[in-house]
């Protein structure tokens, strides 16, 4: 169910996506989360920013990161991978693989070993709040999605009675694949929020639609036609409440940012 470009034409399955219809008198209703890791990791960098201000100074977007992820955009070149892509001069999709391979502590072999064998803060980075909030968060002994807090497995948490070089050799063999669990598991959270929101709003308001398939950061929702218009709305209404929801989970607070007065009678 690929869909990414891929120009020497060898990808099995690259826009099978594209051939699924809808039967007569209904429509396909979908979106995919822009950027949606880099994002989740940006939150999570402002959080750990955030962490020694008042309640009151709190945004998203106040890191370097972020502030890219949140604020950029590949018009002007302003986004992350143009900019790092600039700063390399490189091509802007390489620039893309390396982001979220450093993203996941991978990358040069110095800079790997250094992710995931010191204590110490990064600073002075793009990334050096995100880091040391993926960094610390991988330490933790158990391994649970950050907003709703569930435990999807044991495999990567820190074995009982688990503790001095054998801990350590645990957390060096497996720093990178908890890391990138970190981001991963947010998605899963924001995936889970983002239904329980349609589910409530389709059945609030009446709306003639029902969930059909997501995969990884895209939902798709057979809706009849005439509600089409709706349930595209709803959609945009459960991503704001999906992404303030994991904003203020984290400290980093959207206020009414996303909030338009009177939109929500267009659900009527």
């Amino acid at each position: 169910m690929t869909n990414v470009k891929d120009e020497k034409e060898s990808r099995i399955g690259t826009h099978l996506k594209s051939m699924v219809q809808a039967p007569p008198g209904y429509c396909i209703v979908g979106a995919d989360v822009d950027s949606q890791e880099q994002w989740l990791a940006a939150i999570m960098g402002d959080a750990s920013d955030a962490a020694g201000l008042d309640e009151n100074e709190r945004r998203p977007g106040r890191t370097p990161f972020s502030n890219m992820a949140l604020a950029g955009h590949r018009s002007d070149n302003s986004d992350l991978h143009s900019v790092i892509a600039n700063d390399l001069k490189i091509k802007r999709d390489t620039a893309k693989i390396l982001n979220y391979a450093r993203l996941y502590g991978a990358g040069i072999t110095n800079a790997k070993n250094t992710l995931i064998s010191t204590e110490k803060y990064f600073i002075g980075g793009y990334e050096s709040s995100t880091f040391n909030y993926l960094v610390w968060s991988a330490r933790q002994g158990q391994m649970c999605t950050p907003v709703l807090k569930c435990i999807l497995g044991s495999g990567l948490s820190i074995p009982q009675n688990c503790t001095g070089t054998e801990k350590q050799l645990f957390l060096d063999t497996f720093m990178r694949s908890r890391m990138n669990w970190v981001v991963q598991s947010s998605a899963v959270d924001f995936l889970h929020l983002l239904l329980l929101s349609m589910d409530w709003l389709c059945t609030e308001y009446d709306i003639g639609c029902r969930f059909m398939i997501s995969i990884h950061d895209e939902v798709r929702y057979l809706c009849k036609d005439e509600d089409v218009g709706r349930c595209a709305l709803a959609l945009m209404w459960s991503n704001a409440y999906t992404v303030h929801c994991q904003s203020t989970k984290r400290a980093c607070d959207l206020r009414d940012g996303c909030y338009r007065k009177g939109t929500e009678d267009r659900l009527n």
